[in-house]
């Protein structure tokens, strides 16, 4: 048997040498599997320790200078093999077998004491693999040996867990812990690498425990791109998150669109996405299409780049391409089934809205019904209404509300219902949902009239978007009309105006309804209030003042105008800390339109600024009485304060 080490040798020698005279006259049998297992892993302190072991219990026994010339192997050698094998199940079997052949056979204490340990160890592997942190810390623990730089798989294991149970900084110590006493080059490495995936850009200052390399170059010099890449996926994962360096981004992205890999295309794709630069990433995601394609990306992978395509296309205005290529991907996944269907719902916009090939329809209707999009849904819903297709709006709006429901879905079906006759059902649908969208009461239920398919204001693309709520819609066909002809006709740049104040644009309403007050008649009056109130929600107070002063509204309106004026100009001098102001504005608001809960804070604030905390005292009572909020509470606590100690 060839030694591994000469000191073994030695060792053997030095202690045979000193038992020549306990020579027995008959030899004794000795198992010297665990002493033969440590001579050739080369293992000398465990060694030296097994031989002296061996002695103390055969005093009587020699053991040769020649270590190949120890007893044949004994009943332990076939254990310590497998042990060395890590074959533990292995091990198992041949120990049954062994107490089979010999029910006194005992494992040896070293033997017993190593193949628990290496149990233990294995169900640390086990723990970690089915993602049990706490059972790994667990074990971790119950042997401190564990881990370390003899066994770095295990230190890992231990830093995942850690990071799991106790958070960054403990996994974070962990690593730091093996790059400040490991030495091999390789391990070292491989430690940065795990940290990095581990903690992302949290794992940089670790760097600084690099060592410098014969050319003098950083240890860990290799992996800043890999350092980039985590910083990019930090921020698309939290956007607050700290940027990757300039330079090195600049870098990094040369690097990819020039040399891939397709994964880090699709990544660059998502940050300037993220980023507002739309075109740079459908630059970058069709290079990840690309090179995913040579390089056997898998389907789930290509499927999230064209994806980013379609996103990045949509973003661009190229809204058809972005379409298409969605249809042609639907079958891949269901995010682009989805954005197939989502940006879809654009093509049967317009005014007047456009007749699409039954085919299309087919089409685009198997893919809602297949994805279960209440938005797909409600598109041909109002698609088929306006074509008084009304049995085939119902059956969409219905499985749209079905699926998501919807103030503009619970109309559109009523809607539809009365279009078909059946006033039954659209009375049936309107109790249904008024509970849960209080604006349907202002539907009326009435058959339309056969004359003209329920009249102008019903068919009109503008008054249609408006009661379904779709004021963007509303305000995207007004817009087209303006484009054509240069201005839109008094009733319609009414509807223009309101749906522009729905969508808080109210500079723009006023605009639309000073063009609306050209008209006539009630056109006209509504306008003028409609003016009114877009210059009070800009911030006009004189110009709402002075349209409500016109005299071409109803007493009621001017009452409502000139009350919400009181109101904004109460809270202008409230935030301007006039508190005598604020209350005679306060005073000055009509006593039939009542005084919200915030006015009234506003009152008891402003009389305790002045000093009369008694009437302050009796306002926020009052307020907390009907309704007791945290406001009103601290309200009462700060005004009693002084009141009790008087």
């Amino acid at each position: 048997m060839l030694l591994k080490s000469a000191r073994l040798v030695a060792v053997a020698a030095l202690i045979g040498g000193t038992c020549l005279s306990a020579i027995a006259a008959e030899p004794v049998k000795v198992d010297t599997s665990a002493l033969r297992y440590y001579a050739a892993h080369n293992e000398i302190d465990r060694y030296e320790a097994e031989l002296k072991r061996l002695q103390t219990l055969y005093p009587e026994w020699t053991p040769p200078a020649d270590i190949g010339a120890l007893d044949g192997p004994g009943p332990e050698a076939g254990l310590w093999t497998l042990y060395a094998a890590d074959d533990l199940d292995g091990f198992d079997k041949a120990l049954a077998d062994l107490k089979a052949q010999d029910p006194a056979f005992a494992l040896s204490n070293d033997l017993a004491s190593k193949i628990a340990v290496k149990r233990d160890r294995r169900d640390l592997i086990a723990a970690s693999n089915a993602g049990d942190a706490a059972k790994v810390v667990s074990l971790a623990e119950a042997h401190p040996d564990f881990g370390g730089c003899a066994d770095l798989d295990v230190a890992w294991r231990l830093a995942e867990a850690h990071f799991a149970v106790a958070g960054k900084s403990a996994a974070f110590d962990d690593y730091h812990t093996l790059l400040s006493t490991c030495d091999d080059s390789a391990g070292r490495l491989a430690t940065m690498q795990k940290a990095l995936a581990l903690l992302g850009p949290d794992a940089r200052p670790l760097t600084a425990l690099g060592r410098t390399n014969p050319d003098g170059t950083g240890e860990f010099a290799g992996l800043e791109i890999d350092f980039v890449r985590a910083d990019i996926a930090a921020v698309l994962k939290d956007a607050s998150a700290a940027k990757p360096d300039p330079a090195l981004l600049a870098s990094f992205a040369d690097r990819t669109l020039a040399n891939g890999p397709g994964a880090d295309a699709g990544l660059l794709g998502w940050y300037r996405r993220l980023e507002g630069d739309h075109a740079g990433a459908l630059k970058a995601f069709e290079i990840a299409a690309t090179l995913g394609q040579a390089e056997g990306t898998s389907e789930t992978d290509l499927a999230k780049t064209a994806e980013g395509i379609v996103l990045s296309l949509d973003a661009l205005g190229r809204r058809d391409e972005a379409v298409a290529r969605a249809r042609d991907g639907r079958d891949k996944s269901q995010a682009l089934a989805k954005l197939y269907v989502d940006l879809g719902t654009a093509r049967f916009e317009g005014d007047p809205r456009p007749r699409l090939p039954d085919a299309e329809l087919a089409d685009y209707a198997k893919s809602v019904v297949e994805t279960k999009s209440a938005a797909g849904a409600e598109a041909l819903g109002w698609y088929a209404y306006d074509f008084h297709q009304y049995n085939t709006a119902a059956d969409w709006f219905r499985f749209a509300q079905d699926t998501e429901a919807s103030e503009a879905r619970a109309r559109g079906l009523i809607l539809a219902e009365i279009g078909t006759g059946d006033l039954a059902s659209a009375k049936a649908t309107k109790a249904k949902w008024l509970g849960d969208f209080a604006d349907l009461a202002d539907l009326t239920i009435a058959a339309p009239s056969s004359k003209s398919g329920g009249g102008k204001a019903r068919t009109d693309a503008l008054v249609t978007r408006f009661e379904r709520h779709d004021y963007r819609g509303c305000i995207a066909i007004a817009d087209q009309r303006i484009a054509r002809s240069g201005t839109l006709p008094a009733d319609a740049s009414l509807m223009h105006g309101w749906c522009l104040m729905k969508m808080q644009r109210p500079n723009e309403a006023a605009s639309a309804f000073a063009i609306a007050a050209r008209g006539s008649g009630q056109v006209r009056k509504d306008a003028l209030y409609g003016r009114s109130l877009a210059l009070m929600a800009a911030g006009e107070m004189r110009g709402a003042a002075e349209v409500a002063a016109s005299g071409e509204m109803t007493g009621k309106r001017r009452n409502e105008i000139g009350t919400a004026l009181l109101s904004n100009q109460a809270v202008a001098a409230f935030n301007g800390k006039r508190w005598t102001e604020a209350l005679r504005l306060l005073d000055a608001r009509p006593q039939h339109a009542g005084e919200t809960r915030d006015l009234a804070m506003m009152r008891g604030w402003s009389l305790w600024h002045l000093g009369r905390k008694s009437e302050a005292a009796k306002v926020f009572v009052a307020l907390d009485q009907t309704l007791s909020t945290p406001e009103t509470r601290s309200a009462l606590a700060t005004v009693r304060r002084p009141l009790l100690t008087k």
